[in-house]
């Protein structure tokens, strides 16, 4: 529990280099992303999971709608605790890591940066 806290991720993964706290939680990546092993399947859609955990989260925030994580700073809930540490950054923190090398605009998310990159760079190059 030592390294959760402390923020430390000493597991990596060597395909993608991810990094986690856990080595459980690098097995069930390497498992999931890499080897394509996704055993837990939901009965409600055609997702599939590998871990149960992960098939429990995906029912509760999908097909029950529920939004147990709740933004300590705005009214904003999420199904997910990705899309809340997601919002928190965008939100409050300010946060952009991404920059268009092209023209230094900043995004908080690397979606946003391709999608700018293809709709302003892409489009001037076509010309």
């Amino acid at each position: 529990m030592r390294t959760v806290h402390e923020g430390r991720t000493d597991y990596q993964c060597k395909e993608c280099g991810l990094a986690f706290t856990q080595s459980s939680h690098l097995r069930t990546h390497v498992k999931g992303v890499h080897e394509k092993i996704k055993p837990h399947h939901c009965g409600q859609c055609e997702s599939s999971y590998c871990s149960l955990q992960q098939l429990r989260i995906h029912v509760n925030a999908v097909h029950e709608k529920r939004r147990d994580y709740k933004c300590e700073r705005c009214e904003s809930s999420f199904g997910y605790v990705g899309a809340l540490k997601t919002h928190a950054k965008l939100a409050h923190e300010k946060i952009r890591d991404y920059h268009c090398e092209l023209c230094n605009r900043l995004f908080g998310l690397p979606r946003n940066l391709k999608l700018h990159i293809k709709a302003i760079h892409e489009k001037k190059n076509a010309r």
